[in-house]
């Protein structure tokens, strides 16, 4: 074998080789992930005095291991008020309803940085879910207003704090389609990674299934 074909192998070999590190290396973050902390969005949904979104991102590889599919999901809980009734005896309803977001997308590497990921998302097909038996009354007493009352209440506004959760949830979500200086701790449990809009850091626990 000449000298110069014995180079080229050679260099091809350490070529496949990077490439092999550059993969194994960048596909740490694949898996579950969940937000340690939760977003605060009480300021944009209507009539709440509190609200949180905690997300999850499930990161999905495939056999080129340069992008693949991911998932995100919100927890997202919300105390409000709504105004009174008759049953009410003046005094407006407090209300806390649990809703869960998902959306599905995309993700692959940003070719001007390897540190960096690129997700697709298509937010216009954004599932938000309230299941109206876990919607609770806390004011005024359950057991002034009858149950029935408040069962219906539940469902005549159920499909306003859907539409209202969906538009909200779609912006907060919007700021992952470009995760910045993606890291994940030496043992594999923590992800972090920046967002610019707005620029935060924002550190995940990997789920354990």
């Amino acid at each position: 074998m000449s000298k110069s074909i014995s180079v080229l192998l050679g260099s091809l070999a350490i070529g496949v080789a990077a490439t092999m590190t550059y993969c194994s290396n960048h596909a740490k973050f694949i898996g579950t992930w969940t937000a340690i902390n939760p977003v605060n969005i009480t300021a944009q949904i209507p009539g709440a005095s509190s609200a949180s979104s905690l997300v999850t991102i499930d990161f999905i590889d495939n056999l080129q291991k340069n992008g693949g599919a991911v998932n995100l999901q919100s927890v997202i809980n919300v105390t409000r008020s709504i105004d009174a009734d008759s049953l009410s005896a003046g005094q407006p309803y407090e209300v806390k309803l649990e809703a869960k977001a998902s959306v599905d997308g995309t993700w692959h590497y940003d070719i001007d940085d390897d540190d960096d990921l690129l997700l697709a998302l298509d937010l216009s097909k954004l599932n938000v879910d309230i299941d109206p038996g876990k919607i609770t009354f806390t004011q005024p007493a359950a057991t002034v207003v009858p149950q029935v009352h408040l069962d219906s209440l539940a469902l005549k506004y159920v499909d306003t704090w859907k539409r209202d959760l969906t538009g909200v949830i779609a912006d907060d979500l919007s700021r992952y389609t470009v995760i910045e200086d993606i890291e994940v701790s030496k043992d594999g449990d923590m992800l972090s990674f920046e967002t610019q809009s707005p620029e935060a850091k924002l550190h995940f626990r990997r789920d354990i299934k």
